[in-house]
């Protein structure tokens, strides 16, 4: 089996992860979907969106799958040069 098809499916999933974290980050989606389904109260004193917490847990959601999905790069290259060799 060649290195591509063992090192395909992550880095697939770093950069899918990468794409959640830039769009989450950026355009602001994923609070406001989830707001409509686990509406918060806004506090009228601050200006500070209440769903900005969903972003936030997007994001370190993406990061720490995209941690996961590289250490499964870094391991499965690993075993391809041991088997290798």
């Amino acid at each position: 089996m060649s290195l591509v098809k063992k090192i395909y499916v992550p880095l697939l999933g770093i950069i899918v992860c990468w794409i959640v974290f830039v769009v989450a980050d950026t355009a602001s989606y994923f609070g406001p979907f989830l707001n409509r389904f686990h509406p918060c109260v806004q506090d009228p004193m601050t200006s500070f969106p209440c769903s900005w917490p969903y972003d936030a847990a997007f994001m370190g959601l993406s990061i720490v799958a995209g941690a996961a999905f590289a250490l499964l790069l870094v391991w499965k290259v690993i075993q391809y040069f041991r088997k290798r060799s």
